[in-house]
């Protein structure tokens, strides 16, 4: 459910049910439609706000100054940037066989 207030699209609801067919119209066979309420409002003005803390990492991850910069990945927790210092380590930065990066070998 879709409406223009001055030149902007809202979108009040959403067909969680809608039939159609050949020449019909949406309300002539019956459809089911959820409309957004407070509870809805609050979620959608909260994820607004949110940032991405990966933003500008690869999928794959990068090498920078020496430095394994990675995001998190589903079973260790809240999404975030990781960064390991792979000089530390006695190691150097690069991709693993995987294609992910690493701290690898020199």
């Amino acid at each position: 459910m879709i409406g223009m207030v001055g030149k902007e699209r809202r979108v009040y609801g959403v067909g969680s049910w809608v039939f159609f067919s050949n020449g019909a119209t949406y309300c002539e066979g019956g459809s089911t439609y959820a409309t957004f309420g407070r509870v809805t409002k609050a979620f959608i003005e909260k994820a607004l706000t949110w940032v991405d803390a990966c933003a500008g990492i690869p999928e794959r991850g990068k090498c920078s100054k020496g430095e394994a910069i990675r995001c998190t990945k589903k079973g260790e927790g809240a999404r975030r940037a990781t960064r390991t210092s792979c000089k530390t380590l006695g190691l150097t930065c690069g991709f693993d066989t995987t294609g992910e990066v690493a701290c690898i070998d020199k």
